[in-house]
């Protein structure tokens, strides 16, 4: 039986509040190499032992080059990342990337769930689900729902 080792990982919104937790518990496992990729004006700082890349969030191509050599990417974005769809994006530069693994920006209610689909803020979540669907021969992808917090 083969065994498949993911050890570069990068965050995307590691400065927000879900994000910060996300980082620290990668960066509590020392196998792993972790990159938190970032808006190009953020202002936030990460720990000395955290690599930062700095993008252009609308552009793919820049993103691409960013995901280049990681093996996962956790998307932790929100706000006005998630009106903008950043996963639909980061989806496409993963996938032509060669990640192996993507875990999209879906903590929240079950978006298969009828009362939770029609919200507004669903829409691009489930437009990001079925993108990962379409390149599951290319991406492998786990989604995460928390319910509200």
């Amino acid at each position: 039986m083969s065994s498949t080792t993911y050890k570069n990982v990068i965050l995307v919104g590691g400065a927000g509040e879900l994000g910060k937790h996300i980082l620290n518990a990668l960066l509590a496992d020392s196998s792993f190499n972790v990159t938190v990729l970032t808006r190009t004006d953020s202002k936030s700082t990460f720990p000395s032992n955290v690599k930062v890349v700095k993008v252009d969030y609308k552009d793919k191509n820049e993103i691409k080059k960013a995901l280049t050599g990681q093996d996962v990417v956790v998307s932790a974005a929100g706000g006005s990342a998630v009106s903008d769809k950043l996963d639909l994006t980061l989806i496409e530069a993963s996938v032509e990337a060669g990640v192996k693994w993507y875990i999209p920006s879906e903590f929240t209610a079950d978006t298969n769930h009828p009362r939770f689909s029609s919200l507004p803020i669903i829409g691009g979540k489930l437009e990001a689900i079925e993108l990962l669907k379409k390149h599951q021969s290319r991406i492998a992808h786990t989604l995460i729902s928390t319910g509200g917090f």
